[in-house]
């Protein structure tokens, strides 16, 4: 069984900068966890976590297509993900 992109990478994953998926010595930006809308990307011994909100005001049609746009946080440690 192969895993889908989606959970290689997370929902952001494609949004992430190519320079930190390596090659060679560079960082490597890697799903570590999601929970909900919340994603932890490992990246080099730091963890980035990107936590994505619905913008508020949106139509119901929206919520029932899953058709939303999302405000997104980040914050970053320096240690690994938990």
């Amino acid at each position: 069984m192969t895993s889908s992109g989606l959970e290689r990478e997370g929902s952001w994953g494609s949004f992430i900068n190519p320079r930190l998926r390596g090659p060679g010595d560079d960082p490597i930006a890697t799903l570590a966890s999601k929970s909900g809308d919340v994603e932890r990307y490992a990246v080099d011994g730091i963890c980035l976590t990107v936590t994505a909100t619905p913008m508020p005001g949106q139509s119901k049609q929206a919520h029932a297509m899953d058709n939303l746009t999302y405000s997104l946080t980040t914050d970053v440690t320096d240690s690994a993900c938990e």
